[in-house]
């Protein structure tokens, strides 16, 4: 279970919505309103700064913050910078969660910070003093007389400093907020880091880095790692060695990869579309890609050799049984030099069939009947491991089914789990199952309902 911080609660939309939000247990929809922000494309603007500060290289050392609780309300606090992320953590985030899902919310929480206080929105306090921030959820909730930072949150902090983000060469505001309890990634929508399903991600092995592509990407580009971390393909803004017939000083193309999916269960395909881009009038047409695949984002297998087609664009269908990771790269030629793509990532949701019955019809029985479920689970092979399967038995109250009991069984090697469950009175009952997820695996979807009528 996702370990929730403090309630839910919404994230402001006016003329802009801003980053903050927590993780909840009923997560709440976003307003509507957009992410657009208010200063236009997310660029970064040194004639409308409240702080001054203009290196995309280096954090500023203080973030201006106005207060607006407490003895100090009304007025500017000049902050030091790391001081404001570590108590921004102690309040956005939850100390218990998985450390991968919080190193992601460590760089997303220092990012949009460091953005604004590069980007001014040209707002001051009553006494005319201008602040970058609002300590509360217009932005980042600042309370460190309630919230003082955590030592398992600021070690992520350090862990992660390095770490930057760009788009298109450009810094942008890093906006995030609980979502839906939904799978790893699958409310991705390249704006922001829906927490909920991001701790769903580090659950299913994902490392920081991948975290940040999952939700901020296409088109992310990460500099900098965290110290542990593997350097996938998205992670860095390297390229292959220059093979015999390219030259370092040969211009150079871009290229990237998408895939029409980003989630998947196992068994259905994703396509993967390359897109070599070269400089100038440059012919894109015939050019020799490779498509690989790594399980960890450190170790790559070739998976496909492809050729563009006029405008520079190959694809190939996979189906994969794991997550993965997915990139391509040009090799170069004698007029071209090498590229690499940022890596995809792909979610592979385990698949959970119930028996016995297929769900279209209630089954009548009597009081104290007892049933013997099966759910049958895939992938299961080598390496992959069958996994435990959750049952859950709800009972229709009130034209709404209510959870009554839970189980956790453990699928045998053959990938099947047995749970046998009594019907103890009358009334309508259900009973489903999932298959949880795994480090190779995302979790099933919730099984078609098994509807049970007991007169």
């Amino acid at each position: 279970m996702v370990t929730m911080p403090r309630p839910s609660r919404l994230i402001h939309a006016a003329a802009r919505i801003a980053a903050a939000a927590v993780i909840v247990a009923a997560a709440q929809a976003l307003p509507l309103g957009g992410l657009s922000d208010p200063l236009g494309p997310s660029a970064v603007r040194a004639d409308a700064t409240c702080t001054g500060w203009s290196s995309r290289d280096t954090p500023p050392a203080t973030i201006r913050v106005l207060r607006t609780t407490g003895d100090a309300a009304g007025s500017v606090a000049v902050v030091p910078f790391r001081d404001y992320v570590n108590v921004v953590m102690a309040a956005e985030w939850g100390p218990d969660n998985p450390t991968e899902a919080l190193k992601a919310g460590a760089v997303a929480v220092k990012e949009y910070a460091w953005y604004r206080a590069m980007v001014w929105r040209g707002k001051t306090a009553n006494d005319g003093s201008c602040y970058d921030v609002v300590d509360s959820t217009i932005d980042q909730v600042y309370a460190p007389e309630t919230h003082p930072p955590v030592g398992a949150l600021t070690a992520v902090v350090d862990a992660t400093w390095g770490i930057t983000l760009r788009k298109s060469g450009l810094m942008f505001p890093t906006h995030y907020e609980s979502g839906a309890d939904v799978a790893c990634a699958a409310n991705a929508d390249g704006q922001r880091l829906f927490q909920v399903s991001a701790m769903q991600c580090a659950q299913d092995g994902m490392r920081a880095l991948a975290i940040l592509d999952a939700y901020y990407g296409p088109g992310l580009e990460i500099l900098g790692t965290s110290p542990g971390d593997p350097s996938p393909a998205s992670a860095v803004t390297s390229s292959p060695s220059p093979g015999p017939s390219a030259s370092p000083a040969l211009p150079r193309p871009t290229l990237t990869l998408k895939a029409d999916a980003r989630v998947v269960t196992w068994g259905a395909p994703v396509r993967l579309t390359a897109q070599l881009a070269p400089p100038g009038a440059m012919a894109a047409r015939a050019r020799a890609l490779v498509l690989q695949r790594s399980i960890d984002g450190v170790a790559w297998t070739t998976v496909a050799h492809l050729a563009t087609d006029a405008e520079g664009a190959a694809s190939h269908v996979e189906r994969p049984a794991t997550n993965a990771y997915y990139r391509t790269a040009f090799d170069g030629a004698r007029d071209l030099g090498p590229a690499a793509s940022p890596a995809v990532r792909v979610l592979v949701r385990r698949l959970a069939l119930l028996q016995p019955g297929d769900g279209s019809t209630a089954v009548h029985v009597p009081r104290g009947t007892a049933v013997t479920f099966t759910t049958l689970v895939r992938p299961v092979h080598g390496s992959i491991a069958p996994g435990p399967v959750a049952y859950r038995l709800s009972r229709l109250v009130g034209g709404a089914w209510v959870p009554v009991r839970s189980w956790t069984i453990t699928a045998d090697a053959a990938g099947r789990a047995h749970l046998r469950v009594t019907f103890p009175s009358k009334g309508s009952w259900m009973v489903r199952a999932m298959a949880l997820g795994t480090p190779t695996n995302a979790n099933s979807a919730w099984s078609p309902g098994r509807r049970y009528e007991v007169p």
